[in-house]
């Protein structure tokens, strides 16, 4: 796809999810405002829809902190993070669950985004998560990212664009590019393993390799990850450096990793991001104050609710260096529990100052 063909696609794509945005909004109503701060009355939680990964994790994320603090959050699901992250700069959602890398781009207006939403603020950052990417049937005869050219690929994925990139990323890592291979448009990550169960695409791209409707898949038909770049564990010390660089080419946070467990059976290169819960400045400085104190001390919590944060320290839930700068309620209890540090201020400051 060239470059004005996919800056049309990428307009169309966002006014439509914007528009399903705001049909949902107004059917669903929520406490927020068009001008000012919100109340601490009942705030909403963006999230992807119900049963998909990022719905539990702001599902659990709500639980503890309306149970465990003075603020009362609700669900609210959209079709993915680049329907809200623009609602949530305008106040009308007050806080989601995303990808890093989705932040960084509706952040400075890049990826997905025309346009810079500098409302947004970081809380905190809740763990990595790992993306086999793409993913084949074990009987395919498909050993190989390499393997794929020539092979049918399923695309399209309902404008959730950091798949996409994801996937060019991938394809890039052994020097193919979507003119090597067929794509075949498919809605959403239930039609793609269709998909492959059916014949109709030999590739499809998966993500969290414990995630349940994955493991599903695998008990019926056997399926496998593909090595990140055909780079192998025993070469990925080496190669890291290298392929960190070429991964966030394509998508900013991206890092390698080697997993085993879920549908991968064997040590295999894949890769991972942050996950990580975002306000915006339309937020009260005492609402976000109260979430952060209560999801620092109350984190054990979590992993009761959905077993993906099993292992999460404070420790692990501040980044230093965010894609959006932290809220003024975020810094303050940083502050006050001595978590705050020079590198994070200066990084801070920074952001701030690179905005318009």
């Amino acid at each position: 796809m060239n470059k004005i063909a996919r800056s049309l696609l990428r307009k169309i794509t966002m006014a439509l999810l914007l528009g399903v945005g705001a049909f949902a909004l107004t059917a669903c109503g929520g406490s927020h405002s068009t001008t000012g701060e919100t109340d601490n009355s009942n705030l909403s939680v963006a999230t992807n829809p119900s049963g998909l990964f990022f719905n539990s994790v702001g599902s659990a994320i709500a639980s503890v902190v309306s149970e465990g603090s003075s603020v009362n959050m609700t669900v609210r699901p959209y079709v993915g993070a680049t329907q809200w992250l623009p609602l949530l700069n305008d106040n009308q959602v007050n806080f989601g669950v995303s990808e890093e890398p989705n932040v960084y781009w509706a952040v400075n207006g890049e990826g997905m985004f025309n346009e810079a939403y500098q409302n947004i603020r970081s809380i905190a950052s809740v763990g990595m998560l790992n993306m086999s990417g793409y993913t084949v049937r074990e009987d395919s005869g498909i050993e190989k990212l390499s393997d794929l050219k020539g092979k049918r690929i399923a695309a399209g994925y309902n404008g959730e664009w950091i798949i996409q990139y994801l996937l060019e990323a991938q394809l890039a890592s052994v020097g193919l590019t979507s003119d090597d291979v067929t794509l075949v448009t498919i809605a959403d990550n239930n039609a793609g393993m269709d998909a492959l169960r059916e014949g109709r695409v030999d590739a499809v791209f998966t993500g969290n390799p414990s995630q349940g409707a994955f493991l599903e898949m695998d008990n019926a038909i056997g399926i496998k990850a593909l090595n990140y770049a055909d780079v192998t564990p025993g070469e990925l010390d080496q190669k890291k450096d290298e392929l960190i660089k070429q991964m966030q080419e394509f998508v900013p946070s991206l890092e390698p990793v080697v997993v085993n467990g879920g549908i991968i059976k064997e040590d295999t290169v894949i890769y991972r991001f942050g996950v990580t819960l975002v306000s915006s400045t339309h937020v009260s400085e005492e609402a976000v104050y109260d979430i952060t104190k209560t999801l620092w001390e109350q984190h054990e919590e979590l992993p009761k609710i959905f077993g993906w944060f099993e292992g999460l320290t404070p420790e692990d839930m501040f980044n230093p260096v965010p894609s959006a700068p932290y809220h003024d309620g975020a810094i303050k209890y940083f502050k006050e529990e001595g978590i705050w540090t020079d590198e994070a201020e200066q990084h801070h400051q920074e952001l701030i100052n690179s905005f318009d």
